[in-house]
């Protein structure tokens, strides 16, 4: 009696050992496997960041390069504003997300070279809310967005593009809306803007990447009033006080 009590015993406790072994394996490997998944996810948002910065560049430059035969004097004033726009830029590059007060400092600034190209043609409004200063925003999201309106949406002949840049908080989250008053998407095919070049694309990837399908929304149409329209949302979060 006693020995069959003990060995019922026995195989109960190897049993619950046994047991707390799997669940002890099952933990760390889901573990492993999470932590590769957030490296991943990591590297790729790396990689879809320094895609972006050199991009923004050569075009910049290319801008620079078709003003300095016809106005060298501008072309050396876009030179030392691209210098500006660089150092805000560089000091920035560590982090995915920087304040929206800085991000929309680089819009102007980019905005300013591209108003000495375009002159009177380009027309620029700006609504921001200063109370949104703080709030986090993924690095040179709105130069893309603005880069797409200039090359896709100005009309020819003399007629003026109004840019708009807009940014504002919904419940929780922050909404930023880059729209113009161009051509639009050509009958009405939004979704074909994104094989047009990197940048929609790399933003479509990088908010998945920061916030998840659910989070970040990445909306591109034609305005009910003619010209494009791209809005962006992402969690309305501040930046740390330092």
């Amino acid at each position: 009696m006693e020995f069959s009590n003990h060995l019922v015993v026995y195989t109960l406790v190897v049993g619950i050992y046994y047991y707390f072994r799997r669940f002890q394996a099952a933990q760390a490997q889901q573990l492993a496997v999470a932590e590769l998944q957030a490296r991943l996810a990591q590297a790729q948002l790396e990689n879809l960041r320094l895609q972006i910065q050199p991009h923004f560049l050569f075009n910049t430059l290319n801008t620079i390069s078709s003003v300095m035969y016809e106005d060298v004097k501008a072309a050396d004033e876009m030179i030392t504003q691209l210098s500006d726009l660089l150092r805000l830029t560089l000091r920035a590059s560590q982090s995915h997300e920087i304040r929206l007060a800085e991000e929309v400092e680089i819009a102007r600034l980019y905005l300013h070279l591209m108003q000495r190209r375009y002159e009177e043609k380009l027309r620029v409004r700006y609504s921001v809310a200063t109370d949104l200063a703080d709030s986090l925003v993924p690095q040179l999201v709105l130069q893309p967005l603005l880069e797409n309106s200039l090359r896709h949406g100005m009309k020819p002949g003399e007629a003026a593009m109004e840019l708009s840049v807009a940014a504002y908080r919904e419940n929780g989250s922050l909404i930023l809306r880059v729209s113009d008053n161009g051509c639009g998407f050509p009958n009405g095919d939004a979704a074909a803007a994104l094989g047009r070049g990197l940048g929609l694309v790399n933003i479509r990837n990088r908010l998945a990447q920061l916030y998840g399908n659910e989070q970040g929304l990445f909306l591109i149409g034609n305005a009910a009033d003619g010209g494009a329209e791209i809005t962006l949302r992402v969690p309305f979060r501040k930046a740390a006080a330092c």
